[in-house]
Formats: structure tokens, sequence, C-alpha cells
């Protein structure tokens, strides 16, 4: 599991997931898809995938995105 969180690291990307309830995304470029159940973050070569219920973007910056719902599961893509 290190491997993941230091190649993750090294590509810029800084994700923190608290509890279920929330994620943030630091070194995020764009959102590609959203909805209710799924959003799509690209950062760089990486695509995050995050799926549940009730997603909705409560903070936007340049660089960072903060995620709100019942999140089921996250995927990097690289």
């Amino acid at each position: 599991m290190n491997e993941i969180a230091d190649t993750i690291n090294k590509l810029g990307v800084k994700t923190e997931i608290f509890s279920n309830k929330n994620i943030v995304i630091e070194g995020c470029d764009s959102i590609t898809d959203i909805n209710e159940e799924y959003a799509e973050i690209k950062s760089g070569r990486m695509k995050i995938e995050i799926r549940g219920k009730h997603l909705k973007v409560v903070m936007l910056t340049s660089g960072s995105l903060c995620l709100k719902g019942i999140i089921h599961s996250v995927n990097f893509t690289y």
C-alpha cells in the first residue's frame, strides 16, 4: 500500500478522505465528469474516479476540490 501512496505523492496529488463523507483532492487539473453517483477528476495523466451517492462539489479552487456525499470507492488510474 505504501508503494501506491508514494507513486501518487510523486505525481503531485494529495487526497484526503474524511470518514466516507468528504474527499479533498489537491493537485487536480479538471473535473471531466460529475453527477450524484460518479465523479471523474484529472490530474496530469492520472484519472481519479469517485463512486458514491449524493456527490456534490462543496469547494473548488484552482488546483483543489472538495466533494461531499456518501463515498463508496475511489480509484486511481495512471
